[in-house]
């Protein structure tokens, strides 16, 4: 018997968020492969007093953890630290608090810093982005990696700075420039990145700060968003908006606008769970310090400020409410691990009374001010506080905070507990006290179960980004064939994987056949973070039990036709044995296309 299998199928593949998605849920396997009845949480905490100091020396017996209300026994304890005098983090206590010796070894650290794009004074520039310098060189360490990812407003995409790399110079030198790209009336480097793009163009930079003026600020927001609507009608053939000088207009204006901002954010959100998810199957502490803006729980809210409302108005609350979209990126940090610390540079964009301004242009200008401010913290506050982070806004806020980031990487508590496996995606809310009431902790709020899928669907999207850590257990080989143009900046690449049957599990079934079954799960970069799922195709296979001897000397052969755009650079493969459970995940550079 061949026992050759082909298909195809045809999808397009991006970056994705394997975590906010919730998978279809699938009928049970049987298995012959390693069998948890548990699964092992491991939450890391952060002690201080009220006064902010941290709080060393605690024992297990100090803590008290709770998992969806019920007590759950810690079971593995450690307390990390710097020795003085020594820049490395070691472990200070075992399982049980008792002292361990000095040449226990740190647990690594992952970091990612993602940069919206702002338009900022000099002194405050300097302030943020020499701050930012410090905390990575200080952070990343031998054994530790850091990537810089930068949004750019223009394309509404990412752009890759630097790649995870444990190169503190890359990672310093990308952090300067910017700050040079960045700082209002400073240099305007066209320095090329992974992707060879360039930076925000100087006009759309400085409307990214925006004039203090209220009624220039009005302007500036308004031609801003016709633009960016011009840009995206163009791209589906739609007339030109035009606004009339009514108050009917005005509104429909500002929700034109809005629904635009709306569309951005989900789009950068999508952007954030991917980088988020590239951290998920790394060991270690993981942050991501998230500089951004225009992440609110309202979606554009800034426009109808802009246009004199005082609030969303109630009938366009429920369609421009980010919530559900801002607790994705909650979900997706807990189940990864990750710990965020968003940051808001810019705070009020005033400070008092404008010169050669009335004073009720002034005022309106610091009531704008203020509800812009209020919309952005909050949700970046609850981001902070639901992943065990902290959050600042404006420059010098932030420039303290940064220094505790690396605080928090050095100096805590790794607790974990034995918890029921995952038989479906569930958030589960975690509570981490100590007995000492004066104390402040903080942890995550959450663990997310997930199950076996979606785990393997965290494995294939970090690959997209780096190369996976885990040793294959089936040796797949993959090959290219030649792409094809596919419309406008598309190209179909077709992918042959050829997988040994030797290494193929399959039982016998009372039909006097042996059955088995493999996935195969796909992911790209063809543009981050703008879909939320990982392509998976599930192929069954059978065959007479009379024939294994030689079936086991054949290969599968399962073609797949991957859609990606121009920008794509690598993809990732995942192959799973869905009888034993064991995978193979590749990481994989797509041949040239043009």
């Amino acid at each position: 018997m061949n026992a050759t299998i082909r298909s195809v199928i045809a999808a397009l593949l991006v970056a994705v968020t394997a975590v906010a998605a919730v998978p279809q849920s699938q009928p049970p396997r049987t298995s012959v492969g390693e069998t948890l009845d548990i699964s092992i949480v491991n939450v890391d905490v952060v002690v201080t007093d009220r006064s902010g100091n941290r709080v060393r020396g605690l024992t297990r017996d100090d803590f008290e953890l709770l998992e969806n209300g019920n007590t759950r026994p810690i079971t593995n304890f450690a307390e990390y630290r710097s020795r003085t005098g020594d820049s490395r983090t070691g472990v200070v206590a075992d399982a049980f608090g008792a002292p361990m010796g000095e040449g226990s070894a740190p647990p690594p650290r992952s970091i990612v810093l993602f940069v919206d794009s702002f338009a900022l004074p000099g002194h405050d520039a300097d302030r943020m982005f020499n701050a930012l310098k410090k905390t990575i060189h200080d952070a990343v360490r031998a054994g530790d990696v850091a990537s810089i990812v930068r949004w750019n407003p223009i394309w509404f995409r990412p752009e890759v700075v630097v790649p995870y790399t444990s190169d503190n110079r890359k990672l310093t030198r990308a952090v300067e420039d910017l700050r040079d790209e960045m700082t209002l009336g400073g240099p305007r480097r066209n320095y090329t990145n992974v992707r060879g793009t360039g930076m925000v163009s100087p006009d759309t930079a400085s409307l990214i700060g925006g004039p203090r003026n209220p009624q220039a600020r009005n302007t500036a927001m308004r031609e801003e968003g016709i633009r960016v609507s011009n840009t995206m009608q163009s791209r589906v053939s739609g007339p030109r908006h035009v606004v009339a000088a009514t108050d009917d207009a005005v509104l429909y204006d500002a929700r034109a606008q809005a629904t635009l901002a709306l569309w951005e954010q989900r789009r950068k959100v999508g952007v954030i769970n991917a980088l988020i998810s590239s951290m998920a199957t790394m060991e270690g502490r993981k942050a991501l310090i998230l500089a951004t803006h225009r992440m609110g729980y309202y979606a554009g809210a800034e426009y109808f400020y802009a246009y004199g409302f005082n609030d969303v108005p109630p009938h366009d609350r429920a369609a421009f409410d980010t919530r559900p979209l801002m607790d994705s990126m909650i979900d997706t940090a807990n189940a990864a691990g990750v710990t965020i610390y968003p940051v808001y540079p810019e705070g009020l964009g005033t400070d008092g009374a404008l010169p050669n301004a009335s004073a009720s242009s002034s005022q309106l200008n610091a009531a704008y001010d203020h509800l812009v401010l209020t919309n952005e913290t909050s949700a970046l506050a609850n981001v902070a506080l639901k992943t065990g982070g902290m959050m600042a806004w404006g420059a010098s806020d932030v420039a303290t905070l940064l220094p505790r980031i690396n605080d928090d990487l050095d100096s805590y508590y790794s607790l974990a507990y034995r918890t029921e496996p995952a038989t479906k995606d569930t958030q589960r809310a975690i509570s981490v006290k100590t007995k000492n009431p004066d104390y402040i902790v903080r942890a995550r709020r959450e663990y997310a179960a997930t199950t076996e899928e979606t785990k393997m669907r965290q494995r294939v999207t970090a690959a997209v980004f780096r190369e996976p850590e885990t040793a294959s257990r089936i040796n797949v080989k993959a090959t290219f064939g030649r792409p094809e143009k596919e419309g406008k900046d598309k190209w179909r690449v077709p992918l042959s994987l050829r997988i040994p049957m030797s290494q193929l599990v399959a039982l016998p079934s009372a039909s006097g056949e042996k059955a088995g079954s493999m996935s195969i799960y796909v992911a790209s970069s063809a543009t981050l973070g703008t879909n939320a799922e990982v392509t998976r195709q599930t192929q069954p296979f059978t065959y007479p039990e009379a024939n294994a001897e030689t079936v086991s000397k054949q290969y599968v052969t399962y073609d797949v036709d991957v859609l990606v755009d121009k920008g794509a650079e690598f993809i990732a493969v995942g192959v799973v044995d869905d009888v034993s459970r064991d995978a193979s995940v590749m990481r994989l550079r797509l041949p040239r296309r043009f």
